[in-house]
């Protein structure tokens, strides 16, 4: 009986050694903040903005060594929202075919993001992205002089130069395209624009491949990464964290805190169409280009093709009904109306698109940020300061139809300035501008 006590005994002691080693190793990962907690952030919204704070929050810890607890919540699951409903057209230009704001670190910072979510689901056999090149042919004199006056005028790096096709030129890479409009002769020398380096990102399974990337991420560290499907209306729920940021796109502005600022936003409900082919024997050219314009087509892969977008500005009335209608199918009547539209209008640009079915049609709410000198910039910044009983808060909303080119970058300048808790870090042209004067 003794042996056998000291025996457990003995076993216990080695556990409790077992256990004081670890904690040992732990403690020299974990950060603690100035109250002596553990770092520990919350990120709402799982879309764009949201997995690629995510990402760099943990890149900055693991680069000193440190172990974070990250918790994401989101409702409606990874990309449930406007990020699901995405074309996934990933290039830096505007309509008139200049480059946008940071529109080339936006590139390189989302390629990076790309490679990242690769390297981490390289055992998943369905490709995420495809390098097929976009075109946007002009539809007015008005943008075939813009092609011209700006196109090849700047100074681009890493080959993601654009160029002007002609009509012929345009179409021999891509069978079948059009103009779309009897406004614009065909045969102009600046019949489109076009992307070579252009690239097609599926989503859904880019942003799941990326939040695998966040949880090795987090593993790796000596920390955890854990998703929660639920809904945050106040951060007064989340006095646990170290940090929260919120990112939860249109709805965002339905939490609590985020209200009392009145982030200059407009809501805009977009809805796509997801086309399959009708026969085994369509395909889209592996070699081929997607198309971008007021009707857009983006090729995810050879057989699924994207058509969009309808716009309805001001819809819904708030960021509470935007909320309300994420994770809700599309009425039928709907979607007979927007199957009808989006079609029609693609047969004007690309008639063999009749050789397509829809499959589905998804819609999303945008929110939009105010036009400035510089376009059209996400807002980004913190909400308050941390204080004994709260976390430090910050937002990033208003990516509008920009979100792809842009949330990879400013995930990484939000991390910075959560990581080291400092709003100067945020540059200040994604500062919201100043109420305007009351009448």
């Amino acid at each position: 009986m003794r042996a056998t006590m000291r025996a457990q005994g003995a076993k216990a002691a080695a556990a409790r050694r077992r256990r004081l080693s670890c904690q040992t190793v732990l403690s020299k990962k974990e950060k603690v903040d100035l109250n002596g907690k553990e770092t520990r952030y919350a990120v709402v919204g799982a879309g764009f903005a949201g997995m690629a704070a995510c990402w760099h929050l943990l890149q900055v810890h693991r680069s000193r060594g440190e172990a974070v607890q990250l918790d994401v919540f989101d409702a409606v699951g990874i990309a449930g929202g406007a990020s699901g409903a995405a074309a996934g057209l990933l290039h830096p230009y505007n309509t008139k075919g200049k480059l946008i704001w940071k529109g080339m670190d936006g590139v390189r910072a989302t390629v990076e993001l790309l490679s990242a979510a690769e390297s981490a689901t390289k055992d998943e056999p369905s490709p995420f992205y495809r390098c097929g090149g976009i075109v946007r042919p002009a539809t007015t004199s008005k943008q075939a002089s813009n092609f011209v006056k700006h196109v090849g005028k700047e100074e681009v790096p890493d080959g993601w130069d654009a160029e002007l096709l002609d009509y012929a030129t345009a179409k021999a890479l891509l069978p079948g395209l059009q103009s779309g409009t009897d406004c614009w002769p065909e045969e102009d020398e600046a019949f489109a624009m076009y992307i070579q380096k252009g690239i097609v990102i599926h989503p859904e399974r880019y942003l799941k491949r990326l939040w695998k990337a966040c949880r090795m991420a987090a593993e790796d560290g000596g920390g955890e990464a854990r998703f929660h499907r639920q809904r945050i209306d106040s951060v007064q729920e989340m006095d646990r964290y170290t940090a929260v940021i919120l990112a939860g796109g249109a709805a965002t502005p339905a939490i609590r805190e985020v209200k009392d600022v009145n982030l200059p936003l407009t809501m805009c409900l977009g809805q796509v169409i997801e086309l399959i082919p009708r026969d085994r024997h369509t395909v889209y050219p592996a070699a081929s280009p997607s198309i971008l314009g007021a009707t857009y087509l983006a090729a995810q892969d050879e057989r699924r093709v994207v058509v969009g977008a309808t716009k309805l500005y001001n819809v819904p009335e708030s960021a509470e009904q935007a909320r309300s209608m994420l994770g809700q199918p599309v009425d039928r009547t709907v979607q007979d109306q927007v199957e009808t539209n989006l079609c029609s209008r693609m047969d004007q640009v690309y008639p063999l698109i009749s050789n397509w079915t829809v499959h589905a049609v998804k819609q999303g709410v945008r929110a939009m940020p105010p036009r400035s000198s510089l376009g059209s910039l996400p807002l980004m910044g913190r909400l308050s300061p941390a204080t004994s009983t709260h976390p430090a808060t910050w937002y990033l909303a208003g990516l509008g139809a920009r979100g792809l080119v842009y949330h990879a970058l400013l995930g990484h300048w939000l991390a910075q300035a959560v990581a080291h808790n400092d709003p100067d870090r945020v540059p200040p042209e994604l500062a919201p501008p100043p109420p305007g004067p009351t009448r």
